[in-house]
C-alpha cells in the first residue's frame, strides 16, 4: 500500500537515529561512518534548499506540460485536460518514487497536491452554484489526502485532512451557519485530534508517524478556530450592523471570548506539562495570533505598544517557565548522557536495526573444513 520500499525507510530511519546519537556524542565519527556504509539508504532527500528548488522546477513543467495540451486541444474540453494532467501527474509521481527514489525530495510533494489539484479542478469546473462546489470540492480534497497520506507519507496532505473536513462541515451551510453549527465543527475536530493522537500512540503506523503527529496538530488547530471564527463573525457583525448578532446572547459572547484567550495557553500548558515542543511551538503561535486577532479587529492598541506588550508578556511568560522548571529542577528539557535520550534512542535504534535485512557476510570470515570433521571447524558453526 505504501509506495515506497519498506526497508528503504527503515534505513532511512536508522540513519536519522544514528545522527541524533551522533549530535548527543554517544557514538563516534568512524561508528556512524561505518554503520551508515553497512545500513545505506537509496531513498533521495535533500536539503531544504534543493527541495524548493526542486518543488519550483516541477512546478514549471507541469505547466508548461497544462499549457501544451490546452494549445493542442484548442482551448476545449477543460475538463479532460484537468483529469488528464492528473493522471500524468500521478504518473509522474510513481515513476519519480520507484525508479529515482525520491522521497520528500520536492517533486513528489509538488506532483501529488498538483494532482489533487486537477482532480478538483475537473470535478467541480462546470459548477454553477457556489455551494455546491465548495462541497464537492471539499469531499474531493478529503479522499484524496488520505489517499496521500496513506500511499505517499506526504505530512502536509496529513495536516490538510482536518482542515478539509472543516470547510465541509462549514460549506453545507453557505447562505447562512446555525450557531450549534460551530460547536459541531469543534467536537468534529476534537474527535480527529483524539482519533490521530491514539493511532500515533499505539504505533501501529510507525511508517505514518510524521503524518500522524501533523495531522494531530492540524486537528487542534481546526478545533480551536471553530469558535475562535464564529468570535471573528460576532465583531464583524457588530461593526457591521452596530448591533449583537442575532441569537448571540450576553453569556454566549463571554464563552467566545474565553474560549478565544484561554486555549493558546491551554496549548502552551500541555506542551510545558509533556514537554513536547512541538505542543509549545503550537502554543507560542496561537498566542501571537490572539494578539493580532485583537489589535486587528478591536484596534484598541497602535501596532508598536501592542508589539512591546506581546513580547513583554511572551517574555515574562518564558522566564517564569525557566525559573519554575529550575525550582521543580526538572529535567525533562534537559540532555544528560545515561539519562534521558539514551533510554530512547538506543532502543530505538537497535529496533531498527533488527527490522533492516543485514547485508550479506562475505566469504573471509568463514573458516576452514568440515562441519565438526576434517580439517577444522565448519564456517557454520
Amino acid at each position: 500500500m505504501i509506495a515506497y520500499n519498506k526497508t528503504s525507510l527503515d534505513r532511512r530511519q536508522l540513519q536519522t537515529i544514528i545522527d541524533q546519537l551522533s549530535a548527543n556524542k554517544l557514538l563516534s565519527p568512524e561508528e556512524v561512518k561505518n554503520i551508515k556504509a553497512a545500513y545505506p539508504s537509496d531513498l533521495y532527500s535533500p536539503s531544504i534548499f534543493v527541495r524548493i528548488g526542486y518543488g519550483i522546477l516541477t512546478l514549471i513543467a507541469n505547466g508548461a506540460a497544462f499549457g501544451i495540451v490546452l494549445l493542442m486541444s484548442g482551448g476545449s474540453g477543460i475538463r479532460s485536460i484537468c483529469f488528464f494532467m492528473a493522471l500524468l501527474s500521478i504518473g509522474a509521481l510513481e515513476f519519480f518514487i520507484r525508479e529515482k527514489k525520491h522521497y520528500r525530495s520536492g517533486v513528489d510533494d509538488v506532483l501529488f497536491h498538483l494532482a489533487v489539484i486537477y482532480l478538483i479542478a475537473g470535478f467541480t469546473f462546470d459548477f454553477s452554484n457556489d455551494s455546491n462546489m465548495l462541497i464537492t470540492g471539499c469531499l474531493i480534497a478529503i479522499g484524496c489526502y488520505i489517499v496521500g497520506t496513506i500511499r505517499y507519507l506526504n505530512r502536509l496532505a496529513a495536516a490538510l485532512i482536518p482542515v478539509a473536513a472543516w470547510c465541509f462541515i462549514f460549506s453545507l451551510f453557505r447562505s447562512g451557519i446555525p450557531i450549534p453549527v460551530y460547536f459541531i465543527a469543534a467536537a468534529a475536530m476534537a474527535a480527529l485530534l483524539l482519533f490521530f493522537n491514539m493511532l500515533e500512540k499505539q504505533n501501529r503506523w510507525p511508517y505514518h508517524r510524521d503524518c500522524l503527529h501533523w495531522a494531530t496538530f492540524a486537528s487542534a488547530i481546526a478545533c480551536y478556530a471553530s469558535l475562535h471564527y464564529h468570535c471573528y463573525q460576532t465583531l464583524r457583525y457588530i461593526g457591521y450592523y452596530g448591533s449583537p448578532e442575532p441569537g448571540a446572547t450576553n453569556l454566549w459572547t463571554i464563552f467566545l471570548w474565553c474560549w478565544t484567550i484561554v486555549v493558546p495557553f491551554v496549548f502552551l500548558g500541555y506542551g510545558i506539562r509533556k514537554a513536547s515542543i512541538s505542543w509549545i511551538w503550537l502554543g507560542m503561535v496561537a498566542v501571537l495570533s490572539l494578539g493580532y486577532f485583537y489589535h486587528h479587529y478591536l484596534s484598541i492598541l497602535s501596532p508598536e505598544v501592542g508589539a512591546i506588550l506581546v513580547g513583554l508578556i511572551i517574555t515574562c511568560l518564558a522566564g517564569y517557565i525557566i525559573l519554575y522548571l529550575q525550582q521543580k529542577k526538572s529535567k525533562r528539557f534537559e540532555y544528560e548522557p545515561g539519562i534521558n535520550s539514551d533510554d530512547l534512542l538506543i532502543p530505538a535504534s537497535l529496533v531498527g536495526m533488527i527490522r533492516i535485512h543485514t547485508p550479506a557476510a562475505d566469504g573471509s570470515t568463514s573458516f576452514g573444513g568440515g562441519s565438526f570433521g576434517g580439517g577444522g571447524a565448519g564456517g557454520d558453526f
